[in-house]
């Protein structure tokens, strides 16, 4: 692969307890391409450390135009300057593909491991109700695979300028003491949250019972990509593997499961459950 340039990509990476040693190689890696790097401060609430972040893009991105697309990538993930380069590929190719405007490009997360399963096998994702993966093929043998449709998280998050302003426009903005000095104040957008959700507000998502009494937690991660849905912004799980740092790297290989994806029809010809075998 040619030479990759990033320079119209602002990169988010919320240092939460620490940006760990390999997710900052990435990040050296991507800013040697011409990417900004935000990494913000950390505040004991994870929600408040994005909105706070999501603040600062939101003015560097009116500032400078000539960023167009924003990664959200954790200080807790493996990433690569191709990887990046794959998923602003899909997003680009799929806007073409599908017919969905000239304007409107698709968000993408990247695919990687959810450390929390109880199998250890999860990819961190649910596959949205009723949901096909289509299948795309970028140009110049760069790639091709699946791109499911998909409630994610910000593991490694990609989107175009225009879906992230709006995101922040459309948030409630709340005052917040901060800023320069110990008595500024500064108004934030309430990009996301942390809260508990009902299993009739899930369902209407991805497959679980409505008429259950249950309540989930959900993570202010998966809180953002629930407002990008509602909003009718379009969000998939591209065939890009990334990894996630536990005691080991978390890498998605053949024995993953993909939470909520329907076996495929008999006359496709992926095995059922088979995750994209692209790599970055």
């Amino acid at each position: 692969m040619k030479q990759i340039n990033l320079s119209n990509v602002l990169i988010l990476c919320a240092p939460y307890a620490g940006i760990q040693h390999l997710t900052q190689i990435a990040l050296a890696q991507f800013q040697a391409c011409g990417a900004a790097i935000q990494t913000g401060k950390a505040s004991a609430d994870v929600s408040l450390t994005r909105c706070l972040q999501a603040l600062q893009a939101h003015k560097l991105l009116r500032a400078r135009p000539d960023l167009e697309w924003v990664f959200w990538l954790d200080a807790d993930m493996t990433a690569s300057v191709e990887g990046l380069f794959l998923l602003i590929a899909y997003s680009i190719a799929m806007r073409e593909a599908l017919d969905f405007g000239p304007d409107l490009y698709p968000s993408l997360s990247g695919c990687y491991v959810n450390r929390h399963s109880e199998t250890g096998r999860d990819i961190s994702a649910f596959a949205l109700k009723h949901a096909e993966p289509v299948e795309i093929t970028l140009p110049d043998d760069m790639g091709a695979g699946p791109v499911i449709p998909a409630l994610c998280g910000l593991g490694c998050f990609l989107q175009h300028r225009d879906a992230f302003i709006a995101h922040c426009e459309s948030s409630t903005w709340f005052t917040h003491k901060g800023g320069q000095g110990e008595n500024a104040i500064v108004r934030v957008p309430q990009v996301c949250c942390s809260r508990i959700i009902h299993a009739s507000e899930y369902a209407q998502l991805i497959d679980c019972s409505p008429d259950d009494d249950v309540w989930y937690w959900s993570g202010e991660d998966f809180d953002y990509c629930i407002r990008e849905l509602e909003s009718g912004r379009l969000v998939y799980v591209a065939p890009v593997i990334f990894g996630h740092l536990s005691e080991i790297v978390l890498v998605p290989d053949n024995s993953c499961m993909f939470p909520g994806l329907r076996a495929p029809k008999p006359e496709r010809t992926n095995p059922q459950n088979e995750v994209p075998e692209h790599a970055d």
